[in-house]
């Protein structure tokens, strides 16, 4: 039982560093427009408007890589193909947090839950897969 909840635990850990990273390098490579703080709520949303579609899809690159390995390494260390699943829905939870928080295309909240539970799946069956083979 503790090693299921250490593999969930190190999962979302893992996820949380990964989307950190992710979004820091993703300021470096779309800055925000001069003038406009991300800190300050009323400048948030015209930072969203003016972000081009590829700072978008990198963020959901940054979910994507976040979830595979969030999920990849709970499910070693939980031994079971499910804490990939609980990885991908607690990133998925928080981009719904995020999409009511910060004004975002359309697009951008529907993908946003849609490519974390993918991976998850993804993950989820190719462990699953691995195990059944071994």
């Amino acid at each position: 039982m503790l090693r299921k909840i250490l593999g969930v635990v190190a999962g979302l850990a893992l996820a949380i560093g990964v989307i950190v990273a992710m979004e820091m390098g993703g300021h470096a490579l779309f800055p925000p427009p001069e003038g406009l703080d991300p800190m300050n709520e009323q400048d948030q949303a015209a930072i969203v408007a003016a972000m081009p579609p590829a700072a978008f899809l990198y963020l959901l690159l940054g979910y994507a890589v976040a979830v595979a390995v969030g999920g990849v390494a709970g499910n070693r260390i939980a031994q079971r193909p499910w804490p990939a699943l609980i990885v991908g829905a607690f990133v998925a939870l928080g981009s719904v947090a995020n999409a009511f928080m910060i004004p975002q295309p359309i697009w951008v909240n529907v993908l946003s839950v849609i490519v974390p539970m993918a991976v998850a799946f993804g993950v989820s069956r190719w462990a699953a897969a691995r195990t059944a083979a071994a």
